[in-house]
């Protein structure tokens, strides 16, 4: 059906139950579909204060092939795969271990906070950089194995320039620049 109109500028179509088009649909100024608006490049929710959700059906997925810009609060929850060549945060500061809001915790939960580096060595390997809840220190371990949260292994080793002690205890033992902890 062809709707074609030079007395009035705007002419609708109503369809009430089923439309099937079966071939392109070519769409020019605004459409309102629902709650959902396209036009201009963008879908929009016409709902003041409304969410707008892209919800892939059954087990899809939603795929978006080209870059996307976030402006506002960006809100991800489940498990997150980031697959970059190089990912590079602008922060000064990433907080590792909040509650789901970004709020400060206010119970222990008694897991391990940090980084966890996959590489292989005959295997897949795990390293593992971050403070164990058991005692609030900082721990490398080289060969890590993760249990509920909860990081053990080989300890590994640092090689750095200077290290520097703001205190000793009765328990350690100062040699020159060398810490030993009884």
């Amino acid at each position: 059906v062809l709707f074609r109109s030079n007395a009035s500028p705007t002419v609708a179509l109503d369809v009430t139950g089923s439309a099937k088009i079966s071939s392109d649909l070519t769409v020019t100024g605004l459409s309102d579909l629902g709650n959902i608006r396209l036009g201009n490049n963008t879908i929009s929710a016409t709902v003041l204060d409304s969410n707008l959700i892209l919800e892939a059906n059954g087990t899809g997925t939603i795929e978006l092939d080209s870059d996307v810009s976030v402006s506002g609060n960006l809100t991800l929850s489940g498990t997150a795969y980031l697959n970059s060549t190089n990912t590079y945060f602008v922060d000064r500061v990433i907080d590792i271990g909040t509650d789901t809001s970004g709020a400060s915790l206010t119970i222990d939960d008694f897991k391990d906070r940090g980084l966890a580096l996959h590489y292989f060595s005959g295997s897949d390997k795990k390293g593992f950089l971050g403070q164990v809840a058991s005692d609030k220190k900082l721990y490398w371990y080289s060969d890590a194995t993760e249990t509920s949260g909860v990081y053990s292994g080989t300890l590994g080793t640092f090689i750095t320039g200077v290290v520097e002690v703001d205190s000793l205890t009765t328990d350690e033992v100062a040699v020159g620049n060398l810490l030993i902890n009884n």
